[in-house]
């Protein structure tokens, strides 16, 4: 299976949201990456063929998913930014719903309302109303949502967003289970979301793809302008100025700071393998979210 994107554009009156995407993806874990406001949305809304590109097209197996209708609807597992929920219902009668919607009999969609519940740790709340939810069980359940009708294009937006440490590593996990026979596109500006999961990563900036590569070929295109240093609070206030600055510890003894900068950027800095954390800031040249 093979999903393609070919110059894909979206204007929004003079704004160019995305401009001459293109990309082609496989089976496997892509982790769309950059700063919000970068086009990753208005990307995965074309690819969920709810938003119209403006020029371009994207393909699975070589027929225009817009042609395809409901037979591409058929392999799509969608979760939006935003889910958006009936409050009353209960977490399983909300996914019964869905999975009326999505054609499901009542017989399969019981059996995978059920499975989609215990995969992402809903079981024992399925009967309390989604308003008793907490953010991140809410989050769980549009999850689950996008799994149940056992989609083989996955396409999400920010799912991680409202998930503690241990939800979040339940996804990735979850995700990683799956991908071996599916395309499933996660967007994120969390970078600890996709580094350990991600077959390629995808950096999206100003609504351009910079790059299509491999983390570890990422990570070698930053390699020596990463430095370490321990300094001072005067020394740190004009590092700030000069250079693009990664994690900073501040301890009692002084402030650990990780520079990027072609050359040795104070006495004593010590070259370093760089990070995700490092490369996002060297691609987007801005704070990161960890």
């Amino acid at each position: 299976m093979e999903l393609t994107i070919q110059n894909i554009c979206k204007r929004y009156n003079d704004k160019w949201a995305i401009h001459q995407v293109t990309a082609e993806l496989d089976y496997g874990v892509y982790g769309l990456l950059g700063p919000n406001g970068a086009g990753k949305t208005t990307l995965l809304r074309m690819l969920a063929d709810v938003l119209q590109p403006t020029s371009g097209s994207i393909q699975l197996n070589g027929q225009p998913i817009g042609a395809m209708g409901e037979s591409y609807r058929d392999l799509l597992g969608y979760l939006p930014q935003h889910c958006g929920f009936y409050r009353q219902f209960t977490g399983r009668a909300f996914l019964m719903y869905i999975a009326s919607l999505k054609g499901l009999d009542k017989k399969t969609a019981a059996l995978k309302v059920g499975e989609m519940l215990e995969l992402v740790g809903l079981r024992d709340v399925a009967k309390q109303k989604i308003e008793s939810y907490s953010g991140g069980m809410r989050q769980r359940l549009g999850i689950a949502q996008a799994l149940l009708n056992d989609p083989k294009v996955i396409v999400m937006d920010e799912p991680t967003v409202g998930l503690d440490p241990q939800e979040r590593i339940r996804f990735r996990n979850i995700l990683s289970e799956m991908s071996s026979n599916r395309i499933v596109i996660l967007s994120t500006h969390i970078v600890s979301d996709i580094e350990y999961v991600a077959k390629d990563l995808l950096l999206i900036k100003e609504g351009r793809l910079l790059k299509q590569e491999r983390l570890v070929s990422l990570l070698e295109n930053v390699r020596g302008v990463v430095w370490k240093a321990s300094v001072d609070e005067e020394q740190f206030a004009v590092l700030k100025k000069k250079y693009r600055i990664g994690n900073v510890l501040r301890e009692a003894e002084g402030i650990e700071v990780r520079i990027l900068a072609q050359e040795q950027p104070i006495v004593g800095a010590e070259l370093v393998s760089p990070s995700v954390e490092d490369l996002y800031s060297y691609y987007f040249n801005e704070e990161f979210a960890v």
